[in-house]
Parts: structure tokens; sequence; C-alpha cells
């Protein structure tokens, strides 16, 4: 039987908590790993505690939109300390939703910036986070800057200097 990859989970969601061991026996028993993201040091800790009861269970380190105002020099850490075990970065990005001020913007920019950085070091994959209601492209959505953001995803994304591969999927 093949191996089924869930490529975006949060499995450090307290939701999750009461089921957590049933759900990592049924991933053993139906073949399925996941790319389990993180939001904080918080959740970046617990991801790695479940990583160390699953080795179905692929750790993405990092710091999501939501959460680059609180202080990010401890995610970076536990990356570097870390960086051969966990399989990516993540859950990362941009995102003006989460945000009250330009300075707040620009902390959210260095973080991403970092994290991409960690990434590339690493050579690592990133898990994106862009709000695709906001990608709509309205009024709305322009005005909250969703078109800035996407845009500045990608094209700091442009600038890493990253192995590209195919998917063992696609070779076959």
């Amino acid at each position: 039987m093949s191996w089924i990859y869930d490529a975006h989970i949060h499995l450090s969601d307290p939701e999750y908590k009461s089921d957590i061991d049933m759900i990592l026996n049924y991933m053993d028993l139906l073949k399925i790993k996941a790319c389990c993201v993180s939001m904080d040091i918080e959740t970046s800790n617990e991801t790695m505690a479940l990583y160390e009861k699953s080795k179905n269970v692929l750790p993405f380190i990092g710091i999501h939109p939501e959460m680059a105002q609180k202080s990010s020099e401890p995610v970076y850490e536990l990356i570097e300390k870390n960086n051969e075990i966990i399989s990516g970065i993540g859950e990362i990005g941009l995102d003006r939703t989460y945000i009250n001020s330009e300075d707040e913007w620009e902390i959210q920019k260095n973080v991403f910036s970092k994290q991409l950085s960690l990434a590339e070091k690493f050579n690592k994959p990133i898990v994106t986070f862009i709000d695709t209601p906001g990608a709509f492209p309205g009024l709305e959505a322009e005005e909250r800057g969703q078109g800035e953001a996407i845009a500045r995803n990608i094209y700091e994304m442009m600038r890493l200097k990253v192995e590209l591969r195919k998917s063992e999927a696609a070779l076959h």
C-alpha cells in the first residue's frame, strides 16, 4: 500500500488533543504521513512532541502571520536546533488582516523574510499562508492589501536559492 501525504494540518490545535493518540494510530494503520504546521512557539513545541510520538508526523515549524507580533526568536532557535529533524518551515506568510499599523506590517515582513532565509539555509520546503478569500480581485481585498501581500510572498520566494524538485508521483 502506498503512503498518503497530508500537505497541511494543524495537529497541535487543542481540538485534536483528546483524540490525538487515536489519530496517530489511524495515521499508521492507513499509511498517512502529515505535514504538521505550526503557528508560534507553543504550537511548534507541541508539533515536535507529536513527532516524538509518531514519525508519521512531519514537523513544519514556523510563525503564522497572525502570530508575527509575538516573540519570534524562540521559534528561530527551535528551527536552528532541530534543522536535521524538521521537515519544513511553516505555516508562514504575509497577511494584512492581522495588522493594525505599518509598524506591525514591517514586523510581519521581517518575520516572513527571516523564515524564508532559514528555509533556504537548511534547504527546507515551506508551507505558506495566503488569505484566499482576500485574493478575490475586489475593492475590499485591495483595501485590505491582499494583492500586495500575495505579490510580496511570491517576490520573496523567487529570491530564494533552493533546489526545485518534482514530486515522486509526477515522475511516474
